[in-house]
């Protein structure tokens, strides 16, 4: 018997309850030193303590604080440190049986991480592309196809993407392969169709004109149509001209988005969607949607594939010190409702992930505030779906420089969850990927 577990039991020989446990939030309150076979009682509460619905790590989704942190039916897992060869975080990440894949960049190259689910237990092996220097790389795209996953690399410096067929485990079949371009790409984006056969890649072109290009591949990685135009810059005033994310709405057909961006606030910006054929030819007429500017844009595969599938657009606006996010409910119909309110929060910077749901799309978000006097910041972190609004709590909130959090994406890890990757920021001047998971119909 241990020397605290003994002087715990000389408290009870006086007639006196042992004292309460360590932890007394959640499922802990008022726990107390469970005894022992050998008559002691636990140094330290376990499970034994506090219960059967205690958790170390939380991961159910049953209304209970499990963990005993002050925070029901959520959980907060570290990944893996960032870095930042080009001052950004190029990443994507895609699900995989039992858990997700990532592809991010380090100084060694690009490293391909696995892992068990949101509680972060890596699986092995790590694999890492080499060959090319640190700040080579401007973006990545990761996509479930019919065939396992692809995996685009887009280079900030060469005519080429590279991509990479992965199994459906995320272990790569082959070293990567270059596609040749008219011109460097400066961002990527990408998506497969909806039965997962094609996939659908948009390049902006970062020298020539201003042009967004597309490239079809088959499910291994193939190219099938393109590199060809698909959209060039229609308005003059607008600096700014980005890819958005596609979707597929049919095995044959997708929807793109771009949009054209003042970058500056409460001036008008423009939000452009096309349907495409696989070979990158249009199917119908382009919508052109006008907003206020300091835009992210996102497309949400349709409920219902086809060729008159319904596709929910959702865009984001920064008007001074609030951030909003805004609903199309569908981007291709011939005369397209007004855009909904989907959120308004207050943010000078404003990031969100989107997925769809039978609740209709959810959102995750990231939202950086000004603190006193415009010299330290907040950042927040929420999720809203339908019509609700959740706040997050993230580990650290206050920042003493404006270096941006990110979120990079969210899926549907299991039936009752949500998950989100996002990239937090610390005092020290280091990024860590976390993941976030919350418990939502």
């Amino acid at each position: 018997m241990s020397g605290i577990g003994t002087a715990l039991l000389s408290l009870f020989a006086l007639n006196q309850l042992p004292p309460l446990c360590e932890q007394q939030l959640g499922v802990c309150a008022g726990a107390r030193h469970a005894q022992l076979p050998d008559g002691g009682y636990e140094p330290v509460c376990t499970s034994l303590s506090y219960g059967p619905d205690y958790e170390d790590h939380e991961s159910r989704c049953d209304g209970l604080d499990n963990d005993c942190n002050g925070q029901a039916d959520q959980w907060w897992r570290n990944l893996t440190p960032l870095e930042a060869p080009n001052g950004s975080f190029p990443l994507a990440y895609a699900s995989i049986p039992g858990g997700f894949v990532i592809a991010t960049e380090n100084a060694a190259g690009t490293p391909l991480l696995r892992y068990r689910d949101a509680l972060g237990a890596p699986l092995r092996p790590d694999v890492t592309f080499t060959g090319w220097s640190a700040g080579f790389i401007r973006s990545f795209n990761l996509v479930r196809t019919a065939d396992g996953l692809l995996l685009d690399i887009g280079p900030s410096s060469v005519a080429s993407t590279f991509v990479v067929h992965l199994d459906g485990d995320g272990i790569p079949l082959e070293a990567p392969r270059a596609i040749a371009l008219p011109h460097p790409a400066g961002f990527v984006t990408a998506a497969p169709s909806s039965d997962g056969t094609r996939v659908l890649l948009l390049l902006i072109q970062q020298t020539g004109p201003a042009e967004i290009l597309g490239l079809t591949l088959d499910a291994q990685g193939l190219a099938r149509s393109g590199p060809a135009v698909v959209m060039t810059k229609r308005f003059d005033t607008q600096p700014s001209f980005n890819p958005g994310w596609p979707v597929g709405t049919a095995p044959d057909r997708f929807a793109m988005v771009a949009y054209e961006d003042t970058q500056v606030p409460f001036s008008t910006s423009y939000v452009r969607v096309l349907p495409l054929s696989e070979s990158l030819q249009p199917t119908g007429p382009e919508r052109v949607f006008q907003t206020w500017s300091q835009l992210q844009v996102k497309l949400l595969p349709p409920s219902s594939p086809g060729r008159w599938a319904t596709v929910p657009l959702l865009y984001r606006d920064i008007e001074g010190d609030r951030g909003t996010v805004w609903l199309i409910p569908s981007a291709l119909d011939r005369y397209p409702v007004p855009p909904q309110l989907w959120l308004r929060i207050p943010a000078v910077q404003l990031f969100f992930a989107a997925a769809g749901s039978e609740q209709g799309p959810t959102l995750a978000w990231q939202a950086l505030q000004y603190g006193d006097g415009q010299t330290t910041y907040q950042w927040d972190v929420g999720a809203a779906g339908g019509g609700l609004k959740e706040n997050l709590d993230p580990p650290g909130q206050v920042l003493v420089s404006p270096s941006l959090p990110f979120i990079y994406g969210m899926s549907r890890e299991r039936p009752d969850a949500w998950t989100a990757l996002l990239a937090n920021p610390h005092l020290d001047g280091t990024t860590e990927l976390d993941a976030t998971t919350w418990c939502s119909p």
